[in-house]
């Protein structure tokens, strides 16, 4: 399940609006921005120009929609092994 897949889940209960969006605040998952800052502070930090740091932006918002959690971790884990 993505991270939108999962907030549109939420969305489509039968809960009451007030209990969605309680669940939607206390549910800690993976923020798309954060992970979008981290990036281009590291890609900044290596000397990557910014018309790159743009690729690499719009294909990470790409991943983050299509991937799931676990997904990404095995993609970590057979990058670096």
């Amino acid at each position: 399940m993505t991270i939108t897949e999962y907030t549109q889940s939420i969305a489509n209960t039968s809960c009451t609006t007030e209990t969605t969006a309680y669940m939607l605040s206390t549910t800690h998952i993976w923020s798309n921005a954060a992970s979008c800052g981290y990036c281009i502070k590291a890609l900044q930090a290596a000397g990557i120009d910014r018309k790159t740091i743009l690729t690499v932006l719009y294909e990470l918002d790409r991943a983050h929609e299509t991937i799931t959690v676990p997904d990404a971790e095995q993609v970590l884990q057979d990058f670096i092994s």
